[in-house]
């Protein structure tokens, strides 16, 4: 239930449905005076909503800041969160998407010796059957490209970010996998996600990847000129503002 209601109540936070909500309403209302103040409510929202600068000092003061390979010290496993693909059904394999990153540093982590495991969190995270099995699916990939197999390990249960520090803490302390594990996920997520694991007895280092933001530049385009992928990216840091609410009510943080 908890899974469902948190798809339902992203949807209502986005900034993209509460600019259609204004303009639906500027043109079912005939008092001409709310028509032009839902009209401009929209306008201003889009504006600010669209604007690459404003989200991205958003998005910069909620990301956890990345750390330089070199300063990685050793640790017994790297913890993947999933939320990096989706299944392909019609041609029956994983595709990677941006939060792919994870996967890929963890593996560069692994090649040069910081960790000794690599451990894949995550099912899926769909309300409905779309095939992906991630954990299972990106060990196959790891196995395919010479990750030997007593080096990974899966957790394939969880739905979300409480779900997965939840049952990966079940295996990690149910096993002989050392005590010292790098958390490795978004930037964008790692705030919620390091929470999550301390509250389950876990005391992971983070180390956060494919970071929405970097060194501060501002142009004309910037400044000025709307863009609609930036419109849509602020639902990445809305889920993740709801989410971190919503865990701290439930008590998971």
């Amino acid at each position: 239930m908890f899974f469902v209601l948190s798809k339902i109540l992203l949807f209502l936070t986005v900034p993209v449905t509460w600019i259609g909500a204004c303009l639906a309403y500027g043109f079912y209302t005939k008092n001409k005076r709310r028509k032009k103040r839902a009209f401009w409510s929209a306008a201003i929202m889009f504006f600010i909503f669209s604007n690459q600068i404003i989200f991205d000092e958003f998005m910069r003061a909620w990301e956890v800041d990345g750390t330089k390979n070199e300063h990685v010290e050793h640790y017994d496993a790297a913890i993947v969160l999933g939320g990096m693909a989706y299944y392909n059904t019609d041609l029956e394999r994983i595709n990677f998407v941006r939060g792919s990153d994870r996967i890929f540093q963890a593996l560069r982590l692994y090649e040069r010796g910081k960790v000794d495991k690599i451990m894949i969190c995550g099912d899926s995270g769909s309300l409905r059957d779309d095939g992906l099995d991630e954990a299972e699916q990106v060990k196959t990939y790891l196995l395919e490209i010479g990750v030997p197999e007593q080096d990974i390990i899966i957790e394939n249960k969880s739905k979300n970010t409480h779900e997965n520090a939840e049952f990966a803490a079940d295996i990690l302390k149910s096993g002989d996998y050392g005590d010292r594990f790098l958390l490795v996920t978004s930037g964008y997520h790692m705030r919620r996600a390091l929470a999550c694991f301390k509250a389950e007895g876990l005391d992971c280092t983070p180390y956060s990847t494919d970071h929405f933001t970097g060194e501060r530049w501002f142009t004309l385009d910037r400044l000025f000129m709307p863009s609609i992928a930036t419109l849509n990216n602020w639902k990445i840091l809305t889920k993740e503002w709801l989410g971190y609410a919503t865990y701290s009510i439930m008590g998971y943080l």
